[in-house]
Order: C-alpha cells, then sequence, then structure tokens
C-alpha cells in the first residue's frame, strides 16, 4: 500500500461513513419526531379502521 494514498483512502472513509451515520440519524430523529407530533386521535382512528 502506498503511504501516500492510505492516509487519504482512509479520510475518505471516514467521511463516507460520517455522512450514512448523520443521513441515517437525521431520518430516524424525523420519524421518531413526526410520530410524537401526530394527533392521538388519528392514531385511535386508524386503529379503528385497522379492526
Amino acid at each position: 500500500v502506498d503511504p501516500v494514498m492510505s492516509p487519504v483512502v482512509i479520510s475518505l472513509l471516514a467521511s463516507g461513513l460520517t455522512f450514512v451515520v448523520a443521513t441515517c440519524a437525521i431520518l430516524i430523529v424525523a420519524k421518531v419526531y413526526c410520530k410524537r407530533v401526530s394527533k392521538p386521535t388519528e392514531l385511535e382512528r386508524e386503529s379503528r379502521t385497522c379492526e
């Protein structure tokens, strides 16, 4: 492995991983936030219709 290329590859992998983790975290937080904000009456209606 070239001594000059290894740090570049590591930095690219690190930036890629951080980007993926950040996007996943944002999506998860958005889903949880939407669930909390949604009105309980709507959830009750959905459960009644499903039954």
